[in-house]
């Protein structure tokens, strides 16, 4: 490469760096006046020939980037039509008044960064460049005119002020600023770039428990009889500012005249409470309550990992407490005791003798610092997220499962909100097909006779491309006529639907429906969900041989429900053999998954096999059965820190279970150490550990934007996901693919031009040696262009489109041919490890594009 082009190769990088600077946060209201329709401030407008100058300026105090400024007003002359452009002028405050001015600019009428209505109430300026604020402000919007004009100020908190009252002055005579009588606000708004918000106030650890009960004695008093001291670890990165402590008395003692509480936390080591690291007294001014004390923190503690906690109550009486028992057997190291006065060894809390190996009870809320979770790479590659259209007519879609037969063969089903009539908006089953280049609505029956009727699709099964079946559940008018939910099936036979004639519901009994379908054979599939009866609720299995639906009963333990008030449904079942089936769910009582739910069938019945019951609340969503002693369930539990998503694993005698990043809706295996787990995000198991690979761009919440429902593969490396992702507000269908399996694959989108959107296309193995091709189409004739190729994939917005790859190398001097096309060959080089990614994109100059540039679609190379 020449010094020239070098020299433009590091002006085009350094041009990069700087956009992506730009563009690294969206612009944030950072204050807001609103209007409250009392006075107005005079005329603001400057003439050429003017009769007043009059500025109107009001204070903002923040740390950031203003970017935009809107000011809300009222036009009392002809409708500004006389308006030639804006000033906006920031001034640093000197006290109450706007002092030295700091920066002004000037936005002509036309400029698109200057937005307003002849008529309309309001100027909305664009920046042309960012003001740095760093703390008090006063900031003016004045109106220039050709011709007298008027426009004037909405007041906003009249009679009192945000800071500062607006002042105003006659600018071109060069008064002194003063006060608005009576003071108040300017109607002004201002959006930019604030700084990082601090952590918020979390919980950050909870092993809380509140009853009467066995608990450590933990109390010192001034002339102390004993001076017990109990601590427990925990295990937390942050600054903790806030303890809540479960306590309990005996009874019918009275509380303990409590007058403060010592806080101490030690450093972990080996089980036991080491060095001291931070002590403080905290004062209380009132009793100890029956549930606990609640303790914030004179100055926080910064954890950073494992430690102990103890908490002593001081009290000027002689009458006890306990610090209450919360797990058993504990989390992590037993709860360890000692006496305080003396300056004894820690040990355990013996009962009896012998040593009590539990948990004590308390909540930690502060600032949480943990890392977040951070995706490691799919070991297949790289997703994309396929371009999925929202059903017109509809609003909040969501795709529930989904199943590949081919790469230009794939089903998702769900459900979706069609309006049946004006603001009468009903649930209808939703079924789309991809045909490897797009997706499409397949038209299906409605599956309600009811003109309000709701219905939808949970899962779909494929025995041949002409032979699918899907369920989910309708509402409809049952048998005794009553109307309520029941199961709803369909077969498709290549080209049309057929709704399948199976009735569950007995009369009086409302809900059955069907969520899960485990196919293995044609004569021989499981229907999974919710059942009906008069008592317990049981989980519905209907099999189907071929011809007929049989209802076959499973166990319905009472723990979950009893009295008709809960039950138990099935959400997906997995077969080794005919004789040999798994099927997961949970057991409900009212509206909570209390228990989770795993069940055997042995060719004859199904049977209960017991699980774990991690949290609160929870719930197995997928099972996988590799073999009799393989077999993976995923799932969600609910404790006092949220929802989690978990794994457990039958060994064939015993379970045992881990807590996953995400995960925790749907399976797919390819081998016992190649299985993919989808929910927020993907994780992946090797054979030995679960590893978190994708996110689809969340980040570490997982909790919105997209969340994956279903997972189905042709071959290894060709997984496609369907669910559903938040997008403002609104409920949309999501679906992606693993795109690893071929080793070149389109990403991202391009930039039209004079010739419409140019392609980028590559050929070759990418073999060492082997010839590569790019073949760049559909672009304008005779045209310059610029190769971008670059190591890793940083798709920032440029130039009005998309800069794919990281530019870390830039090829000039390059055209186009008299049909806007352009071919390069070169051999791979040798030496580049397998699965490595290289990223190429093509920007062409083009004067019909938006800032004279057109782009390719990005295109990623994957080594075999």
């Amino acid at each position: 490469m020449s010094s020239s082009s070098f020299s433009r190769s590091f002006a085009f990088v350094c041009g990069v760096v700087a956009l992506m600077a730009q563009t690294s946060r969206a612009a944030d209201q950072l204050v807001n006046q609103s209007p409250d329709g009392q006075a107005l401030v005079s005329s603001q407008f400057i003439t050429s020939a003017p009769s007043v100058q009059t500025e109107a300026a009001d204070d903002f105090t923040l740390q950031g980037v203003v970017e935009r400024v809107v000011a809300r007003g009222w036009n009392t002359g002809s409708c500004m039509s006389s308006v030639t452009g804006v000033h906006v002028r920031f001034y640093d405050a000197a006290g109450d008044a706007p002092g030295p001015l700091l920066q002004t600019f000037f936005v002509p009428a036309g400029d698109p960064d200057f937005v307003y209505e002849p008529c309309a109430e309001t100027l909305d300026v664009t920046l042309p460049a960012t003001f740095e604020a760093t703390g008090k402000h006063f900031v003016s919007v004045q109106l220039e005119t050709s011709a007298p004009d008027s426009w004037r100020w909405w007041t906003a908190n009249t009679g009192n002020a945000s800071g500062s009252s607006a002042l105003q002055r006659d600018v071109a005579a060069g008064e002194p600023w003063t006060a608005l009588s009576p003071a108040a606000d300017l109607a002004l708004e201002v959006w930019g770039i604030g700084p990082p918000p601090p952590p918020a106030t979390t919980k950050l650890w909870s092993q809380l428990k509140f009853f009467l009960g066995d608990g450590v004695p933990t109390t010192t008093w001034p002339s102390p009889l004993k001076n017990v001291e109990a601590a427990d670890d925990f295990d937390v990165f942050g600054s903790i500012e806030r303890i809540f402590v479960g306590t309990t008395v005996c009874f019918p003692c009275p509380y303990p005249d409590v007058v403060g509480a010592w806080v101490r936390f030690y450093e972990w080591d080996a089980g036991n409470p080491g060095v001291l690291q931070h002590e403080q007294f905290i004062s209380l001014p009132s009793s100890i309550s029956s549930l606990g004390v609640d303790l914030i923190l004179n100055e926080p503690f910064l954890a950073t990992g494992r430690h102990f906690l103890s908490v002593q109550l001081v009290s000027t009486n002689t009458h006890g407490w306990t610090w209450v028992e919360a797990d058993d057997p504990p989390q992590m190291s037993s709860v360890r005791f000692r006496d305080n006065l003396a300056g004894g060894e820690w040990g355990p809390y013996l009962v009896n003798g012998a040593p009590w190996n539990v948990d004590v009870s308390f909540d930690l809320w502060g600032k949480n610092f943990t890392p977040p979770p951070t995706p490691q790479g799919d070991p297949c590659g790289e997703w994309e997220a396929l371009d999925t259209p929202i059903p017109a007519g509809s609003n909040h879609t969501i795709l529930d499962d989904i199943a590949v037969i081919a790469d230009d063969d794939v089903w998702a089903v769900g459900r979706q909100n069609v309006e049946v009539s004006p603001s009468q908006w009903v649930i209808r089953p939703l079924v789309m097909h991809w045909d490897g280049s797009a997706w499409s609505q397949v038209s299906t029956p409605v599956g309600t006779t009811l003109p309000f009727g709701g219905a939808w699709l949970e899962a779909i099964g494929v025995v041949a491309p002409d032979d699918l079946w899907v369920c989910g559940l309708r509402e409809l008018v049952g048998p005794g006529g009553f109307v309520g939910y029941d199961v709803f099936i369909m077969n498709w036979d290549g080209s049309s639907w057929e709704v399948q004639d199976v009735f569950v519901n007995l009369p009086g009994i409302q809900t059955s429906n069907t969520i899960g379908i485990e196919i293995i054979a044609a004569d021989d599939i499981w229907f999974l969900g919710n059942g009906a009866s008069q008592g317990c609720n049981p989980a519905l299995a209907l099999h189907y041989d071929g011809s007929n639906f049989t209802i076959e009963s499973t166990p319905c333990p009472p723990a979950c429900g009893s009295g008709g008030l809960g039950g138990y449904a099935l959400e997906a079942a997995s077969a080794i053999a005919s004789d040999d089936v798994w099927a997961v769910g949970g057991g409900t009582g009212f509206a909570h998954s209390i228990c989770s739910y795993v069940i055997h069938w042995n060719g004859s019945s199904w049977s209960l096999v017991p699980s774990p019951e991690p949290g609160i609340t929870r719930r197995l969503y997928d099972v996988a059965a590799i073999a009799p002693d393989d077999v993976w369930a995923v799932g969600e539990f609910f404790d006092s820190l949220g929802y989690h998503s978990y794994a457990i694993h039958w060994d064939g005698s015993s379970w045992t279970t881990e807590t996953l990043v995400t995960g925790g809706r749907d399976l797919h295996v390819f081998a016992p150490d190649d299985i993919y787990a989808v929910g927020g995000g993907v994780m992946h198991w090797d054979g030995t550990e679960w590893t978190f690979v994708e996110d689809f761009g969340q980040g570490a919440g997982l909790k919105d934007g997209v969340s994956l429902q279903g997972v189905d593969a042709i071959d290894e490396c060709r997984l496609y996901v369907a669910g559903r992702e938040f997008s403002f507000e609104e409920i949309v269908p999501f679906t992606a693919r693993q795109s690893g399996g071929g080793p070149w694959v389109a990403v991202g989108a391009g930039l039209a031009g004079a010739a419409g959107v140019p392609s980028l296309e590559g050929a070759g193995e990418l073999e060492a040696g082997s010839l590569a091709t790019l073949a760049l189409n559909g672009a304008a004739a005779s045209a310059s262009t610029a190769l971008v190729i670059g190591a890793s994939e940083l798709s920032a917005t440029f130039k009005g489109g998309v800069l794919v790859p990281t530019p870390d190398v830039l090829i000039f001097g390059l055209a186009t041919d008299a049909a806007g096309q352009l071919t390069l060959q070169a051999a791979w080089p040798a030496g580049l490890p397998g699965r490595t990614q290289v990223f190429f994109q093509e920007w062409i100059v083009d004067a019909a594009a938006v800032h004279g540039w057109s782009s390719s679609n990005g295109l990623r190379a994957t080594t075999p």
